[in-house]
């Protein structure tokens, strides 16, 4: 049918966590090359809920992870 759930959880917190690198170092190059400050802030706090969303999927899989022993 399609993938298992820790499958399909893990792969979306692979995407998650490469959507942060990829803020950060945006995030970075707006503020020392542009200097634009809002446009930083603004990635800083998308970065922040893809955190929060790997941390929750982290967390997920863990319990599954404990769950399934």
């Amino acid at each position: 049918m399609g993938l298992p759930a820790p499958q399909m959880l893990a792969a979306l917190l692979a995407l998650h966590e490469e959507l942060i690198v990829r803020i950060r170092s945006d995030g970075e190059t707006c503020a020392t090359r542009y200097k634009d400050a809002g446009t930083t802030d603004f990635l800083t706090g998308l970065m922040a809920w893809h955190e929060k969303s790997a941390w929750m999927l982290r967390a997920q899989l863990e319990t599954e992870e404990e769950e399934s022993k």
